[in-house]
């Protein structure tokens, strides 16, 4: 039997707050990646910092991940000012991972030597492009490969891993349907399926089922389990 290490999974399964989530997933998941989609001009919002202090006490058993805001453009310092800023009011959450949108553009890849020097623990995910990723590994950052974005843009997945096997510390693993994504794992090639799934257990890279809402959840969790059965995987969790 091939042990699977470590699933999770994102806070929105639950259309409700983070915290609920984390309290709902407790026990199904090792990790949760908590979702921070929109930045604020100067603080974080009363109800975000007081869910922090929430989410502090509920930590036991169960890992954060952080995706940052997507809605900044990290090709403009005064964004990065905002980012550093989301980076150190969440770093009490001590996560595991914090995960940031790449730029190809100079200010970017300054910024980001600057940002990882303070949180080593920063995966910069793919979205569109993949080209200048040896620029990103060179400068001393991991990668969360997302695996749907990289089916939609047509990248060479395989050959994408074994280029940066030392770099990729996690998974955002999601269906692809007609070129919408985030969908059920169900809707991933059975052969991709199987051959990240080895990888990940070679190269302890940590698996993320980023979708969104319980169905998809369900589906993807139902869909491993017997995915798992049929090809003598364990996950620990799920037995």
């Amino acid at each position: 039997m091939k042990e699977i290490k470590s699933i999770g999974t994102t806070s929105f399964i639950l259309h409700d707050t983070r915290f609920k989530n984390v309290e709902y997933l407790k026990g199904l998941v090792d990790i949760v990646q908590l979702l921070y989609l929109e930045s604020y001009k100067d603080s974080m919002s009363p109800e975000d910092l007081d869910e922090i202090k929430l989410l502090q006490q509920i930590k036991t058993d169960i890992e954060y991940f952080i995706h940052m805001p997507i809605d900044l453009n990290l090709s403009r310092k005064a964004d990065w000012v905002k980012l550093n800023r989301f980076a150190n009011v969440l770093k009490q959450l001590n996560p595991q991972q914090i995960i940031i949108h790449p730029e190809n553009d100079e200010t970017f890849f300054e910024e980001m030597v600057n940002f990882i020097a303070n949180y080593p623990n920063t995966l910069i995910e793919n979205i569109n492009e993949v080209h200048f990723f040896d620029k990103i590994s060179s400068n001393y950052a991991d990668i969360c490969f997302d695996v749907g974005h990289a089916i939609i843009a047509g990248v060479d997945i395989k050959g994408f891993l074994n280029r940066y096997k030392d770099k990729i510390k996690a998974y955002h693993l999601h269906g692809v349907k007609k070129r919408k994504d985030h969908l059920s794992v169900r809707y991933i090639d059975l052969k991709l399926l199987k051959y990240l799934l080895d990888f990940s257990i070679d190269h302890n890279v940590k698996i993320i089922i980023e979708v969104f809402g319980e169905k998809d959840f369900y589906d993807s969790k139902e869909f491993l389990r017997g995915f798992f059965r049929d090809h003598d995987y364990i996950y620990h969790r799920w037995d």
